[in-house]
C-alpha cells in the first residue's frame, strides 16, 4: 500500500552506522517471526528503515473487525531519535492526525535509545487512550459545535444510548472535530472509513446503505451523534437495537415495510463484502444473493409480493439464529 501524501519516503539506511543496521535487521527479523498479538509486520527488504505493519482492531472497541495499516520510518539519527509513525489506513482517533501522523509519547518525549520497535508497536494508539486526569479536559457541557465542545444534551444522550463513557465520547469528539472541522462527515468519507474494515472485498455498496440508514435527516452527511450511534450499533449494540437498525437498513425506500426486492438489494451488497474464497464455502442453498434472499423469505413464509413490518422482522430474527446469519457478514478472524 502506498503512503498517503505527506508521508516520509526517503531511505535512511545508508546514513545509519553498520552496527545499528545489523541490530535493526535482527530486530525486524525477530518481529516478523514473532510479532505482538494482533499485529503483522511487513519488513522492506530493500530498506530496513521502512517498516509497515497491519493491526487488527481490538475486540470491544469500535475498531473491532477492522484491519489498519501503519508505517514506521527510522531517521538517520535513530536510535538516538525516535522513529516517525503514521497510519496508511484512514482512521478516526484522538492520537492520529489528519494526514495519519501518530502522536504518542513513546514516539516523542518518552523515547529512549534502548527502547526497541516492539515497545513502539505495543504503544500504538488503536484502543482509545486512557482517561485523562480529572480536570484534564475542558468541560464538554459548556459549549456547542461552533465552539468545538460537545453539548451537554448530545453528551447525555450518547451516554444513555451507547456503551461509551463520558471520557471516551470526549476523545471521539476531539478526533471527529480534528478530522471533520465542519462537524459533518460526508458519504464518500464514511465509505472510505468503512472500507478499512473489509480490506479484501468491496464494501462500498453496503456502506452506502449503512450511511443512508443513519442519515436520518437526509442531508447527505452524518453529524457526530449520528456517527457515534452508527459505530455503536454496528459494533456492540444490544441485539434488539441492532435489529431495529437492521430493519431500517433493509427498508430502502423508508415506507415502514421491507419487500423481497429490498432484501435482495441489501444481500447483494453484503455478498460483495464476502471474499470469493469464503463464498465458495457457503452452503449450496445460500451461496448466491438470490438463494439467500429466497431462503430468508421462506423463513418468514412470505409470497413474492408480500412485505414484512418492523415488529414481525425483529420477532422473526430473534426466534431464529439462522436468519441473523443471512442478514449480515462477520469477517473471519
Amino acid at each position: 500500500m502506498e503512503p498517503r501524501a505527506g508521508a516520509w519516503q526517503t531511505s535512511n539506511a545508508e546514513n545509519l552506522p553498520p552496527q545499528t543496521l545489523r541490530l535493526l535487521c535482527r530486530e525486524v527479523s525477530l518481529l516478523s517471526a514473532d510479532p505482538p498479538d494482533g499485529i503483522k509486520v511487513f519488513p522492506n527488504d530493500e530498506d530496513v528503515t521502512d517498516v509497515q505493519v497491519a493491526i487488527e482492531g481490538p475486540e470491544g472497541t469500535p475498531y473491532a473487525g477492522g484491519l489498519f495499516r501503519m508505517k514506521l520510518v527510522l531517521g538517520k539519527d535513530f536510535p538516538a531519535a525516535p522513529p516517525k509513525g503514521f497510519f496508511l489506513t484512514k482512521i478516526f482517533h484522538p492520537n492520529v492526525g489528519p494526514s495519519g501522523e501518530i502522536c504518542v509519547n513513546v514516539l516523542k518525549r518518552d523515547w529512549r535509545a534502548e527502547l526497541g520497535l516492539r515497545h513502539v508497536l505495543l504503544a500504538l494508539p488503536l484502543p482509545p487512550p486512557p482517561p485523562p486526569p480529572r480536570g484534564g479536559l475542558s468541560s464538554p457541557a459548556m459549549g456547542n459545535a461552533k465552539s468545538g465542545a460537545l453539548s451537554k444534551e448530545v453528551l447525555e444522550d450518547l451516554k444513555t444510548s451507547t456503551r461509551y463513557s463520558e471520557e471516551e465520547l470526549c476523545r471521539w469528539y476531539e478526533s471527529f472535530q480534528r478530522q471533520c472541522p465542519d462537524g459533518r462527515i460526508s458519504r464518500a468519507e464514511f465509505e472510505k472509513i468503512y472500507g478499512t474494515f473489509f480490506p479484501n472485498s468491496d464494501p462500498q455498496g453496503y456502506a452506502r446503505h449503512v450511511f443512508r440508514s443513519f442519515d436520518t435527516n437526509d442531508d447527505g452527511t452524518l453529524d457526530f451523534r449520528e456517527y457515534i450511534i452508527a459505530l455503536h450499533l454496528t459494533s456492540s449494540g444490544k441485539t434488539h437495537l441492532k435489529l431495529e437498525w437492521a430493519f431500517s437498513l433493509f427498508d430502502v425506500d423508508r415506507n415502514g415495510e421491507v419487500s423481497k426486492s429490498e432484501v435482495l438489494e441489501i444481500i447483494t451488497a453484503i455478498f460483495k463484502m464476502i471474499p470469493l474464497e469464503e463464498q465458495k464455502l457457503l452452503p449450496e442453498d445460500e451461496n448466491t444473493p438470490q438463494k439467500r434472499a429466497d431462503k430468508l423469505w421462506a423463513y418468514f413464509n412470505k409470497g413474492e409480493n408480500d412485505k414484512i413490518a418492523e415488529a414481525e422482522f425483529i420477532e422473526g430474527v430473534m426466534k431464529n439464529d439462522a436468519i441473523m446469519r443471512l442478514i449480515q457478514y462477520e469477517p473471519k478472524k
